[in-house]
């Protein structure tokens, strides 16, 4: 996952007529000229944006501008204007949000305010009363900031995932992927401030020379322990291939006795091997642990295809015919191909029904998936396809019914 995450920003509210709050007492700045600094004030009542004719129909006009022509407008907003601006365009969306042209010019708004002042601009956000606008203002303000002090960031972060458990995680996923660098340590630290809840997302990260896997895996292991109908929403998803490509017997045994954290799974190890080793020896290695591991199967079974799935042909043929025999390999296909939940396991991965020994191998693994999957899948297989694997459509078809029509 190497995107940040832009999604959901707006959940919860984005309505035609909105007004902005009249006695509302947002923070404005202002520069005075003499002495060049930036003090706060406190803004008086005033009207709804929709009754102020400088702002009505400001999105459609910038929308007609060019790309440059709308970064101007934001560059040469004045101080007490940048709220008004935002608020007016958050009100004349509508119900389908704020389109990739004007959230940007949102955002620039947003960042030239809080280069200039930053408190003034959190202060303004803390302040407003919608919703959307809000969280908005908030993360796209963290976001901008982070880079400048990433400790008042996280901090900053903490508090509003604490009120708002949909609060947009850019800043946790920054903040972990800068103490994966920083060590095992300091991971862990920021690890263990995080807010538990029912999603989670990972990016890559890159961790320092000295990291400690065990040591951090240990720790995850046991926060989860803890809180076992919860998910921690961050995590790297390359841990284990980064873990294995340096310690691929330290990182096996310990996914053997423990199971995935949180993101990653047996895959992420698979992978990291085939840095290390290069891909025919992380099959070989690969088919071993198979047949070695029977409890850990089915887990291994299912980590095995790629996150780029163009990868998983190869992959899974050098598995299979590292297998010791023409019995191995049939049962390594067909029990991977019971695993799979693709919604087209026949197209997706005929290459497995095809590497299979014989006609009755292919029939055994397609009843193996019948009643391991518990759905049914598309028979609507070429003829020529049916004619290489040597089964007919009624037997393809007798094979893949469901059990109690039988």
């Amino acid at each position: 996952m190497n995107r940040w995450w832009g999604a959901g920003l707006f959940a919860g509210g984005l309505l035609v007529g909105w007004l902005v709050r009249g006695g509302g007492d947002a923070a404005t700045t202002e520069t005075t000229s003499d002495a060049k600094e930036v003090r706060h004030r406190r803004e008086p009542s005033r009207k709804p944006v929709a009754h102020e004719s400088k702002w009505q129909g400001l999105d459609r006009r910038l929308l007609e501008q060019d790309p440059g022509s709308r970064q101007n407008f934001s560059k040469n907003l004045k101080a007490g204007d940048r709220m008004l601006a935002l608020e007016a365009l958050m009100a004349s969306t509508g119900p389908e949000g704020v389109g990739y042209e004007l959230k940007s010019v949102m955002e620039s708004i947003l960042r030239d305010w809080a280069s200039e002042d930053f408190e003034g601009a959190w202060a303004a956000a803390l302040d407003q009363s919608h919703p959307g606008l809000k969280r908005f203002m908030l993360s796209t303000l963290l976001d901008t900031q982070f880079a400048n002090d990433p400790e008042k960031t996280f901090s900053l972060y903490l508090e509003q995932a604490a009120k708002d458990p949909a609060f947009p995680w850019n800043v946790p996923l920054k903040t972990m992927g800068l103490r994966a660098g920083e060590g095992a340590d300091a991971y862990i630290e920021a690890f263990s401030k995080l807010p538990w809840g029912t999603f989670n997302v990972g990016t890559t990260m890159k961790f320092s020379a000295d990291f400690d896997f065990r040591k951090v895996a240990d720790a995850v292991s046991t926060l989860g322990k803890a809180s076992p109908d919860q998910i921690t929403p961050v995590f790297a998803s390359n841990f284990f291939e980064t873990w294995a490509a340096r310690n691929a017997e330290e990182a096996q045994a310990w996914w053997k006795q423990n199971g995935s954290v949180m993101l990653d799974n047996w895959g992420g190890i698979l992978t990291g091997v085939e840095k290390s080793m290069g891909p025919q020896a992380a099959a070989e290695w690969a088919a071993h642990e198979l047949q070695s591991n029977p409890e850990k199967r089915k887990e291994m079974l299912e980590g095995i295809v790629p996150s780029h799935e163009g990868g998983a042909a190869h992959r899974i043929n050098l598995i299979a015919d590292s297998m010791p025999d023409v019995a191995t390999r049939d049962a390594f296909l067909s029990d991977f191909f019971a695993t799979t939940r693709h919604s087209d396991p026949l197209d997706r991965f005929s290459f497995v029904i095809s590497g299979m020994s014989s006609p009755e191998a292919r029939l055994d693994a397609l009843r193996n998936f019948r009643e391991t999957a518990g759905y049914i899948i598309d028979t609507n297989v070429a003829d020529t396809q049916l004619q290489e694997w040597g089964i007919s459509r009624e037997q393809l078809s007798e094979t893949l019914r469901p059990k109690k029509a039988q």
